[in-house]
């Protein structure tokens, strides 16, 4: 029992106390009686007995007795037995105090005393990977690159570890761990964060996936700017696969993010996300970069960036449960038109295939991609359908690359790319579900292949094959997800998916595409995942 309770019940004793005796006694004690018991037996000190006394003022003239002496005696007798309680109870709340505080304390994580509140955080992700592929891939041209694609069962995992941490009131760090697969030495991809079963139980390698600081003066609580290797700023329309910019691709450079809200119940929002990016970084003409053929390239002073912009409007309409999202952007590159595409695991742009030019085997030019998008979410009912919430969500989108040199490339003119998508529900906390259904059309410099979603794809190589996903593919996608936990959530993915192109590689130079899938032929990619977050 804590003291604050045992004061409480004395006040009552000694109230109790006061009438007993004031009312009964018949030689004219009083609540002055009771206190003294309270204080002889140590339960209050002196100080607080006299102040008690003062507030119950002088002893009441005696009066004849309204109990007779044994009913008096048993009532004092009860008194005392309760003040004995009361006593050992304190001593108990003591002895368990002095306990206490010889225990161990728990020991914390030391940071920086500027650091106001720091948060783990992190999945786990089980995937397993269904290749389907049309048994008539090994007849078309371009053997031995066609050779050898059966079907294919891939086990994958990816973990990732972050912690963010809030400093002072207007500064975020965040640093975030992950998994991935080599493509070349010590490079890795910059598409995914999976790691693949298999090599003899060889150890995976974690790398660093985000490392950014992030500042919001608190006057200007519609501004916020990243550095470092940051999240990718712009917003997407609902997906199941984006036109561009993976959820994995974490780009390296700086972003600007603003946002303002406004009417009178604060339902409508502008916004605006910008980013500056370094693509390749050249050490000059004393480390040039190599095609895979063909003259060294002049690179010097040719480092390569990607800037992107992006404007859109958010209205909540009330009081019909409908939001309505639209944005307008453009990215361009600079420099990549010097830079050969290296490592990237995904593919489809057309590259210089000029031997006299310096830069035989880089990109063919720079890429200016005008995008736009949109998305309607209605919420059909405030109640629950089937445990989710029924919000049906419509998005759509369109790219084009204004670029003249991908415009009247010698394979033709592949520079525009559009997708629409339908998604029912929500899969955020237990027992919810979505099911999705998008058509995307990706044709193959309609964007720099480098950042698109490399799940989408036409076949996985095979060996002697180039990769199958990248740009130039068009293609339907089915998902369905469904929350066992709120940490815990399974889900399907069916990517049905073909190549745009008509031309055959040994046709087809300038394209850095897929010669193991002629175009017209469907193949099947199946992706099960289990995610567990913490």
């Amino acid at each position: 029992m804590k003291l604050t309770a045992i004061k409480r019940r004395l006040v009552l004793l000694i109230v109790i106390g006061g009438t007993l005796y004031g009312s009964a006694k018949s030689y004219g004690d009083d609540s002055n009686t009771t206190i003294d018991i309270l204080e002889r037996a140590g339960i209050i000190t002196h100080e607080q007995a006299e102040k008690a006394r003062q507030l119950a003022g002088p002893p009441a003239p005696a009066a004849p007795s309204a109990l007779p002496d044994e009913a008096r005696d048993k009532k004092i007798e009860d008194l005392e037995q309760e003040v004995g309680i009361l006593k050992r109870q304190r001593e108990v709340d003591e002895e368990a105090k002095a306990t206490a505080a010889l225990a161990p304390k728990p020991v914390k994580t030391s940071i920086g005393s500027w650091v106001n509140e720091m948060r783990w955080y992190g999945d786990i992700r089980l995937r397993l990977e269904d290749f389907e592929n049309p048994s008539d891939w090994t007849k078309s041209p371009g053997a031995p690159l066609n050779a050898d694609q059966p079907d294919r069962i891939r086990y994958r995992v990816r973990l990732r570890l972050g912690v963010d941490m809030k400093v002072q009131d207007w500064a975020d760090f965040d640093v975030r761990l992950a998994t991935g697969d080599s493509l070349s030495g010590s490079t890795f991809s910059g598409t995914s964060e999976n790691t693949t079963f298999g090599n003899s139980f060889r150890k995976k390698a974690a790398v660093v996936d985000l490392a950014y600081v992030t500042i919001h003066p608190p006057a200007w609580d519609w501004f916020k700017a990243s550095g470092g290797i940051v999240p990718q700023p712009y917003w997407n329309a609902v997906n199941i696969s984006p036109m561009f910019y993976k959820s994995e691709v974490t780009p390296q450079g700086l972003t600007e993010q603003l946002n303002h809200k406004f009417g009178d119940y604060q339902q409508f929002r502008v916004f605006a996300n910008l980013g500056q990016f370094v693509i390749t970084e050249q050490a000059g003409s004393s480390s040039p970069a190599t095609p895979p053929s063909g003259p060294v390239i002049e690179n010097e002073g040719a480092d390569a960036y990607l800037f992107d912009s992006q404007a859109g409007i958010e209205a909540n309409l009330d009081p019909v449960p409908l939001k309505l999202t639209a944005a307008v952007g453009f990215f361009g590159t600079d420099n990549l038109g010097k830079t050969v595409p290296g490592d990237s695991a995904s593919q489809g742009n057309s590259l210089n295939v000029n031997p006299n030019s310096p830069y035989n085997g880089a990109y063919l030019s720079d890429f200016h991609v005008l995008n736009g998008q949109g998305e309607v979410a209605w919420t059909i009912n405030p109640k629950p359908f089937l445990g989710t919430p029924p919000v049906l969500t419509l998005g759509g989108e369109f790219l084009k690359n204004a670029s003249h040199a991908y415009e009247n490339a010698p394979g033709g003119d592949y520079t525009e790319a559009w997708g629409a998508q339908a998604v029912f529900g929500q899969a955020k906390t237990k027992g919810q579900w979505q099911v999705g259904y998008e058509y995307k059309r990706l044709e193959a410099n309609s964007t720099w292949d480098a950042i698109v979603d490399d799940n989408f794809s036409v076949g996985y190589g095979g060996r002697n094959a180039v990769p199958g996903n990248g740009t130039d593919i068009k293609g339907h996608i089915v998902n369905a997800t469904y929350n066992l936990f709120d940490w815990w959530q399974l889900s399907a993915t069916a990517y049905l998916a073909e190549r745009i192109s008509p031309l055959d590689v040994v046709n087809r130079p300038p394209f850095r595409s897929h010669p193991i899938s002629p175009s017209g032929d469907l193949a099947a990619r199946i992706i099960v995942d289990s995610t567990f977050k913490f």
